[in-house]
This record gives C-alpha cells, sequence and structure tokens, in this order.
C-alpha cells in the first residue's frame, strides 16, 4: 500500500469520529429542544387551567350576584302583589314573579354546573401543581445531561478535525486539496473501499482497468463518477 492510500485512511478515521460526533451533537441539540418545548407546554397549560379557574370563580360569583338581585325583585313584586289594588294588577305582578322564578332555575342549574366543573379544576390543578416541580426538575436534570453531552461529544469532534488538519500534509498538494475538498461532500467520505469492483461510496461499477490499475492499493485511484479517492481492502 503505497503512502498516501495509507495516510488517507487514517485521516478518514479521524474524519468519520468527526462526523460521528457532529451526529451526537445534533441529536443531543434536539433532545434539549423537546425538553424545552416539553416544559413549556406544561407550564402553558398549568396557566391555562388557572386562567379558566379564575374566569368560572368569577362567572359563579356574577350569578350568586344576579340571584340575589332576582330574589329581591322577586320579594318586592310579592309585596306589591299582595297589595294589588284588583285581579289585573296581581295577575301581571304573578307573571313577573313567574318569570324571575324561571330565570331564577335557569341560573342556579348553571352555577351547579359551573361549581361542579370549579370542583372538578381545583383537583385537577391541585394534582400538577403537587407533580409538576418533580416532572419540571426530571426534564432539567435531562436537559443537563444532554448539554454536558454536548460538551464532550464537542472536543471529540475538535479533537479529530485538529488530527485531520495536523495530519493532512502528509498528503502532496494535489491530493491533499482534492482529499479535503471531499470530505465536505454530501456522504462525508473522501476514500471508500471497493465493493464487489464496484465504488464503495457511489455504488458505480468500475471499469475493469482501474481496479487492475488499483492492484494491492499499489496506483491512486478515484472513482470516475463521484471522484472518491478509491482502496482494496486486505
Amino acid at each position: 500500500m503505497i503512502d498516501e492510500i495509507r495516510h488517507m485512511i487514517e485521516l478518514q478515521k479521524y474524519w468519520d469520529n468527526v462526523v460521528r460526533a457532529e451526529k451526537e451533537i445534533e441529536s443531543a441539540e434536539n433532545e434539549i429542544k423537546k425538553s424545552e418545548k416539553e416544559i413549556e407546554i406544561k407550564k402553558s397549560g398549568f396557566n391555562e387551567l388557572k386562567t379558566r379557574i379564575k374566569n368560572l370563580k368569577s362567572a359563579v360569583n356574577r350569578n350568586e350576584v344576579l340571584l340575589l338581585e332576582l330574589a329581591g325583585k322577586e320579594n318586592d313584586l310579592a309585596e306589591k302583589s299582595n297589595s294589588a289594588q284588583n285581579e289585573k294588577q296581581m295577575n301581571a305582578f304573578n307573571s313577573e314573579i313567574e318569570t324571575i322564578r324561571k330565570n331564577k332555575n335557569t341560573i342556579e342549574e348553571e352555577t351547579f354546573t359551573q361549581m361542579s366543573d370549579l370542583e372538578n379544576l381545583n383537583s385537577e390543578s391541585a394534582d400538577l401543581e403537587s407533580k409538576m416541580p418533580q416532572e419540571i426538575a426530571d426534564i432539567e436534570k435531562h436537559v443537563l445531561m444532554m448539554t454536558e453531552r454536548i460538551e464532550r461529544f464537542k472536543e471529540i469532534a475538535e479533537k479529530n478535525r485538529k488530527a485531520v488538519d495536523d495530519n493532512s500534509d502528509l498528503l502532496s498538494g494535489q491530493v491533499k486539496s482534492k482529499f479535503l475538498k471531499l470530505l465536505n461532500s454530501s456522504n462525508r467520505k473522501a476514500i471508500v473501499v471497493i465493493e464487489k469492483n464496484a465504488c464503495g461510496g457511489c455504488r458505480n461499477v468500475l471499469p475493469v482497468n482501474d481496479v487492475n490499475d488499483l492492484g494491492d492499493n499499489k496506483k491512486l485511484i478515484s472513482c470516475q463518477n463521484c471522484g472518491k479517492f478509491l482502496y482494496r481492502e486486505n
């Protein structure tokens, strides 16, 4: 095996470590985003629940005030009915009293439903309030773990990226330029193994002459399709 092929294989190994580290960093960053969104949803849901409770309490209070007002009107009309001058007046007062009683019944039923809903929401709120701090603490712990993971893999990526920079001068000028450019191609590979007389990068079947010329890695050969350097695995 000629030295340049050997050097490229080693450089590719360093770069593969960089690529793996970058994927781990991206995965951890996505986990952090997911966790932060989960915390946001939990807090938002709890605040929304508190708002619903507040609005429901206000609605119950309004109905209670309205019921008191209607009860007062009913009493006033009852007194007027008792002192009515004639049957026509009495019937008019009684009709108003009946309307008020119907309204009261409707409001009382509505208030009963509201109070039942309020009891359920208060119970749900108390349950969330007791569980949410620990749930958020667990998520924040996971975020911290992912943050530490990112830092760890950044160090790995930097160490291996430096190894590529430090050792790429072992390649001749033209080969180095092409090699470094290929490292940043779509699949981040600059040199690939031949697999069943096909390029290990693009799977293009290689010309017989190229396969023969490569021999036991004694000659530098590139894939005519994707341009990647090729080598035969011993």
